[in-house]
């Protein structure tokens, strides 16, 4: 009985630690994943002021890239990924509001590679 509170417990404080850290710790993380013609989230939220490590996977069969509203940031993300790259930035969010991202391929964008950043106060 005892080994079995022990082999729950880890995955619960991992679980609370990755809790605590989307609540409003020092920072916060998020993943999008690219794919034809998709963009997963369609909505990312985070925090002005607080560092960001944004994750951009292909997840598709062709090249894409992400472009986001250079008023959420002015580190430049990437240019094109490859089928199966992966690339992480790390920036900071200053301006509140709901800014645009998509990938800005021709014709990627109409055919539904877009999304939304929330930035909160």
């Amino acid at each position: 009985m005892t080994h079995t509170r022990k082999a729950l417990g880890l995955p619960m404080l991992v679980a609370l630690a990755l809790l605590g850290a989307a609540c409003g710790g020092q920072g916060s993380a998020a993943t999008i994943t690219l794919s034809e013609f998709h963009i997963k989230p369609k909505d990312v939220v985070l925090r002005a002021g607080q560092p960001v490590t944004l994750t951009v996977v292909n997840g598709g069969k062709i090249d894409h890239n992400l472009e986001i509203d250079p008023a959420v940031s002015d580190t430049p993300l990437l240019a094109v990924l490859r089928p199966g790259e992966k690339k992480t930035v790390t920036f900071t969010p200053g301006t509140a509001g709901t800014f645009q991202y998509a990938c800005s391929i021709p014709g990627h964008a109409p055919a539904g590679m877009t999304g939304a950043i929330t930035v909160a106060q």
